[in-house]
């Protein structure tokens, strides 16, 4: 044994016995010596194909066998090189060690992910709505309407006078709006969704013949929820929470290899468009439009706030409010507009 030979500080342990002992590995080329550091005297030593090192176990302490049945113990972690421990055990033992910097780290870089989400996700939205040719537009609109008339609406039972009477509302409106795309307003019997509206981001809005049917003598009302959907149009609600989806899908798919089928669902069948409701924020803001259009095109407000106590009364979540959340925050708003517009 060589002065100069690597060594590492612990405590050892006869054979059969749980009496712990200072001790001090040492390593040769052709040797492992356990000495008592104190006297230098040898306890054991054994060939290093006969020592074996534990598996590694988190932070706690190695344990090394020789073969005459002494063990050493050590809490040096140093003792995995000088065993030269297989680098993958290694590299698992350092990882499954807590350190508090590795904990600090790791909270920070999920604070930071969360951060970059938080401010990079709107911006995205932005650019990808700006992006948006009114042709993709149209056919998302397609799409979803295919979708939605295959596997949820029935065709129109409305008559052709009580159709040209809805729409004679919505071009009375659109003489009042500052929008580079048209308006389309189709007609569809929506079963259990009871009194019904929705628009689409090329600005096609879908109403219930129940809706028509209880309010189509009352313009103020369908002028309120044709109003209400086009604010959501022209403020393009509907295309910002499509990519909004469209980035969490993203993200989970290309974790799974294939973003094909989001592009294809959405282009081809709609269905992710049809499952998405406004958010609050949407909602208060297509509201403050619609009133602010109403006024604009000659139309009272009572209308929406009529149609918000009745239909939620009736119909509950059966209804406009199914993908609409309602609060009393919204009619608030809404009769607050009003009283400062008389």
């Amino acid at each position: 044994m060589s002065a100069h030979d690597p060594s590492i500080s612990g405590w050892a342990f006869r054979p059969g016995s749980s009496e712990r002992i200072s001790a001090r590995l040492d390593v040769s080329a052709d040797w492992i010596f356990l000495t008592d550091p104190d006297d230098g005297l040898l306890l054991t030593k054994s060939a290093p194909l006969d020592v074996r090192l534990d598996q590694a176990a988190g932070a706690g302490p190695r344990n090394v066998y020789f073969a005459d049945g002494w063990m050493f113990q050590t809490e040096d972690h140093q003792i995995s090189i000088l065993m030269q421990e297989p680098l993958p055990s290694r590299l698992l033992r350092h990882f499954e060690i807590f350190r508090l910097r590795l904990a600090a780290f790791i909270f920070l870089s999920l604070l930071s992910a969360f951060a970059a989400w938080s401010l990079a996700v709107p911006a995205l939205v932005t650019v990808a709505v700006w992006l948006t040719p009114h042709a993709a537009l149209s056919q998302i609109d397609k799409a979803s309407i295919k979708s939605l008339d295959l596997t949820v609406f029935e065709e129109s039972d409305l008559s052709a006078d009580k159709q040209k009477d809805q729409k004679r509302v919505l071009k009375q409106l659109m003489l009042s709006v500052d929008a580079n795309r048209p308006f389309t307003l189709i007609f569809r019997e929506m079963p259990g969704m009871g009194a019904n509206a929705a628009a689409l981001p090329g600005g096609t809005i879908i109403v219930s013949d129940e809706l028509v049917t209880r309010y189509g003598d009352d313009p103020t009302v369908i002028a309120g929820v044709l109003a209400h959907e086009m604010g959501h149009v022209v403020e393009q609600h509907g295309l910002k929470q499509l990519y909004r989806a469209l980035t969490v899908y993203a993200l989970i798919t290309l974790v799974a290899g294939d973003v094909g089928p989001i592009l294809e669902n959405v282009l081809l069948e709609g269905q992710t468009l049809a499952s998405l409701s406004y958010s609050r924020k949407h909602e208060l803001s297509a509201d403050r439009f619609a009133v602010d259009l109403l006024y604009k095109s000659g139309f009272s407000p009572e209308g929406l706030q009529r149609l918000f106590k009745d239909v939620e009364e009736t119909d509950g979540e059966n209804s406009w409010f199914a993908t609409h959340p309602s609060s009393a925050e919204r009619l608030k708003q809404i009769k607050e507009m009003a009283d400062h517009r008389k």
